[in-house]
């Protein structure tokens, strides 16, 4: 049974998944029933499609953990078993329960290391070609790798002594790290640190923390492993450094090592096919990754690995997207992906720039804003230019006011730090000019974001320029980013080139902006891996389900999921997937309705004018004009003052509309000298037989009792509805023209009477206008209708298929907009958000159609968009970026339509438009507002 996603959270991150979001329902964010098979997607530009690669490994590993949790942990040591109640008990951790990924990471490890059917599927595992095993936990950033570790110690060192024979448990660790940040962050791995996890945590029952003081945990950098090389200045020629040598100088005295890799997507052995680095990024990659795995294999050759476990969010090797296995580690033995986190609020939800009111990118079918530096690069690379390009700077002033949003909410709450907005950029140049552009260019008009007090920016040229002092105390408040308190507590405004991109881990980070090439989505996840961990860790309702919470992504084209880039020299491209277009019923209030038009007729009206200098002077005073009395009833001659009710005029007429009341008044006097002119009226006196029938404006006619009538020749006229109209309309310009005198003053200057006395004389006032009406002729467009069925709808349109770019809509009853150009996707992300539109749709497949005349040629013509404003009005929007003369046929056929249709008046109000660009249509809407 599946049902519509109403939120991103629909799990509890303290028990199994039960629950996920099925992104490739055809209806949608579709919440399926179940767990989530564990895998990627591989995104191909060059064939338009998505492709669910399973991590089958994973797939078969799974089952077989639950089948053994739900048995009671058979086959696994006394201590082992009370490590993993332990773990499970609540009350053990009331504020801060483990999350479920991290148990059943833990979980996973320990099956395959202590049962019998663990140990022989553990024989299948594939391993990377070395002489020691790997094992890989996948869990994605900030679903607490950290913690899992730490768990993973205890149950060895606590199993080492307590049974010091069984030689399957270790009390050595070596912990390798990508770089100094982590290096320092996994310092809480040791038991002896002040701030160490095993208490943090409560990873053991208090009867075992004395045994984790046995434990022996190096953490070391990935430089750590690094072969000590001769001098080459040096007279005297050293010999090689010996392996005993660089193990006592990464690890001391320990042998049979258990050795844990953070971050292990850095530490793969390179192959025979692998392609040649050649950006500077890929060499420094390919050489951590090779002295990480060579001093691996020097320390298990000399003192020994027991055992490699590796741990992260992407363990993917970089530049092998394309390979058969994708570049995956092939040793993956649980995953709890990125999207099983945001499922479980365990992480802040990402959020990138999808539509924007400017024309998408042609190749991608995607907002500028959603991969920046394409289009900026070589302004970002020149080292002449200091003033950032528009598009960077208008993408500042989009982010900083979504920041800003956000500073002031958490200033609401009280929060003890602000929000954070760190950029990326792509050389130490480009981060100068950013931080200059904020302290003296203004970049962003959010003063919040421009203080230098709250700005950092930290590369490699401002580390250079300080002293090692200096460069501490700088790595420190970066390191120390979002702790109240703390040097780095009030940064709002962090600038880096590569210091972010992994391994900084500060919670409060709500904005990223991306300014560098990405080279890989490894690289994307890892930057907006800063920017996910949450800012509160408090389940709300019986669900224990986390409040949601977003980072901002600019510039960064995350996807997490792997992209096969495409080419020119690519293949040509074989056929897109189809996608259907269809109408939602569950839509319903944004259907749109239109008149089925024919043809247009075209017929003479009458016009009204009003020659106010021609209307006699009019006086209204409220002293003859009862507005309120009293009744009482009477018997024999006498009143009841007991039994007196109100007749109370003022209330009435206060509570209904002007014009109402007009238009009700005018009816009455239109019948009444319709009637005394009409011939068939044997109650009306005959006009003066000196006067003819009126031929021109000026003619006159007497009507009853004398009383003389100037130009009742329109009263001939048919259309009585058109005629009433226009009369109520000047009956309201005469009314505001200033030629009624209202006494006493106080009626005149009290709003509320002056209304009550205009309605009670409104008979009168309209009599008196009427002598300064005049007509003319004029030419109206009036449709013509087939016979039968004269409507159509949005809602009759048929399902139907498409290959194009489409643009998922949310204000119009049908599903998708199909995008013939980047204007169009553009338009419709403009309709969708603004405030004033209700609903709209695009006229694809919807047979709504004007036709015109070009060329000698009967042609039909479609207009772009239907638009239905909050006012009611009905908007017919066309995009065009060049006009032709075409074009200007099409516009003309498609105002007399909207003449014709308005003429009518049974179709509501429409009004027709022509854009030449996304970014004019909050305008054009915002004019038809009133």
């Amino acid at each position: 049974m599946t049902e519509r996603a109403k939120s991103i959270v629909v799990n509890s991150p303290y028990s199994e998944p039960e629950r996920y979001i099925d992104t490739e329902h055809e209806e949608g964010f579709m919440i399926q029933e179940g767990r989530r098979p564990a895998g990627f997607y591989v995104e191909s530009r060059k064939k338009g499609t998505r492709e669910f690669v399973e991590l089958e490994l994973v797939n078969q590993i799974r089952p077989r953990v639950k089948a053994w949790r739900e048995s009671g942990y058979p086959e696994i040591t006394g201590v082992t078993r009370e490590l993993l109640e332990h773990w499970r008990d609540r009350s053990a951790r009331p504020n801060r329960p483990l999350f479920w990924c991290q148990v059943e990471a833990a979980e996973t490890l320990i099956y395959l290391a202590e049962t019998k059917a663990g140990r022989i599927f553990s024989e299948m595992i594939p391993n990377d070609g070395g002489e020691f095993r790997r094992v890989c936990t996948k869990l994605c950033t900030g679903g607490g790798k950290t913690v899992v570790m730490s768990m993973l110690v205890a149950w060895q060192v606590c199993n080492a002594v307590s049974y010091p024979r069984m030689k399957e448990y270790a009390k050595n660790f070596l912990v390798v790290a990508p770089n100094l940040t982590v290096k320092d962050r996994l310092q809480v791995l040791m038991p002896q640190n002040e701030n160490n996890y095993y208490d943090s945590f409560c990873i053991v029952p208090d009867g075992m923390r004395g045994m984790l003081n046995h434990a022996r945990v190096v953490v070391v950098n990935w430089q750590a492993m690094q072969e000590a090389k001769p001098d080459e200045k040096c007279v005297v020629k050293l010999p090689k450094q010996s392996g005993e040598s660089f193990c006592r100088e990464v690890v001391g005295e320990m042998r049979n090592i258990l050795v844990i890799n953070d971050e292990a997507h850095h530490a793969y052995r390179l192959r025979a096919g692998d392609a040649k680095a050649k950006t500077r990024e890929e060499k420094a990659e390919v050489e951590e990754a090779t002295v990480w795995m060579k001093g691996l294999d020097r320390i298990h050759s000399v003192r020994g690995i027991r055992k490699c476990y590796d741990f992260s969010a992407t363990p993917f090797v970089p530049g092998r997207e394309k390979d058969e296995d994708r570049g995956l580690f092939g040793w993956i033995v649980s995953d709890y992906s990125l999207d099983d986190g945001i499922e479980a609020g365990i992480v802040k939800t990402p959020r990138i720039p999808i539509h924007d009111n400017t024309p998408v990118d042609k190749d991608t079918g995607k907002s500028k804003l959603y991969h920046i530096y394409k289009y900026v690069k070589d302004n970002l690379n020149s080292k002449t230019e200091s003033f950032l390009p528009d598009l960077v700077r208008q993408a500042y002033m989009l982010l900083g006011h979504e920041w800003l949003e956000t500073f002031r909410q958490w200033q609401k709450e009280e929060r003890r730090v602000p929000p954070v907005m760190i950029s990326v950029a792509n050389t130490t140049n480009t981060a100068a000019r950013i931080e200059n552009s904020f302290v003296d260019d203004g970049l962003s008009d959010v003063p919040e974001l421009r203080d230098k007090e709250h700005i950092l920016r930290i590369d490699s040229v401002i580390l250079a320029e300080k002293s090692d002092a200096e460069s501490e105390a700088l790595r420190k408040k970066v390191a120390t980013t979002g702790q109240a308190g703390q040097p780095g507590g009030e940064l709002r405004n962090i600038i880096s080139v590569g210091m972010l991109s992994e391994g900084w881990d500060a919670r409060n980070v709500t904005h990223i902006m991306g300014l560098r090439a990405f080279t890989s989505q490894l690289l994307c996840e890892q930057i907006v891996g800063r920017g996910l961990r949450r800012t509160s860790y408090e389940a709300v309702g019986d669900g224990e389900l986390f409040p949601q919470e977003y980072v901002s992504v600019f510039g960064v084209p995350f996807a997490y999921l792997l992209t096969e880039e495409h080419r020119p020299s690519d293949e040509p491209r074989t056929p897109k997937t189809l996608r259907e277009v269809r109408v939602l019923d569950d839509r319903k209030e944004y259907a749109l309705t239109w008149p089925e038009v024919n043809g247009i007729e075209y017929v003479i009206r009458q016009k009204l004018t009003l020659r106010l200098e021609d209307v006699p002077a009019l006086t209204l005073n409220a002293e003859n004009v009862p507005i309120n009395a009293e009744m009482s009833p009477v018997l024999n001659g006498k009143t009841n003052p007991m039994m007196i009710d109100d007749i109370d005029l003022e209330n009435f007429y206060s509570q209904r509309r002007m014009q109402s009341i007009i238009f009700e008044t005018a009816a009455n006097v239109y019948d009444d000298m319709r009637a005394a002119i009409s011939p068939n009226n044997d109650t009306t006196q005959p006009i003066n037989s000196d006067t003819t029938h009126p031929t021109t404006n000026d003619t006159t006619q007497t009507i009853n009792n004398g009383v003389t009538h100037p130009n009742t020749d329109f009263l001939h006229d048919a259309n009585k509805v058109n005629l009433i109209g226009q009369i109520v309309k000047l009956t309201e310009d005469y009314i505001h023209s200033g030629k009624i005198t209202i006494a006493p003053e106080l009626f005149e200057t009290d709003i509320r009477r002056r209304k009550i006395l205009l309605c009670l004389n409104m008979d009168r006032v309209i009599r008196n206008m009427w002598q300064g009406i005049r007509s003319s002729n004029y030419e109206d467009l009036i449709p013509m209708f087939p016979q039968g069925r004269r409507e159509r709808s949005t809602g009759d349109m048929p399902k139907w298929w498409t290959s194009r770019e489409v643009y998922e809509t949310r204000k119009s009853q049908i599903n998708l907009c199909v995008c013939d150009s980047g204007y169009e996707d553009s338009a419709g992300y403009a309709l969708d958000r603004n405030i004033n539109v209700s609903a709209w749709a695009k006229n694809d497949h919807l047979g709504f159609s004007v036709k015109y005349v070009y060329g000698g040629v009967t042609r039909k013509y479609l207009p772009d968009f239907l638009v239905r404003l909050v006012n009611g009005k009905m908007l017919i929007l066309e995009m065009k970026g060049i006009e032709t003369e075409q074009d200007k046929a099409k516009f003309a056929a498609l105002c007399e339509w909207v003449r014709a249709v308005n003429s009518h008046k049974e179709y509501g109000r429409w009004e027709c438009v022509m854009c030449t660009s996304p970014a004019e249509i909050d305008g054009v809407i915002a004019e038809y507002l009133d």
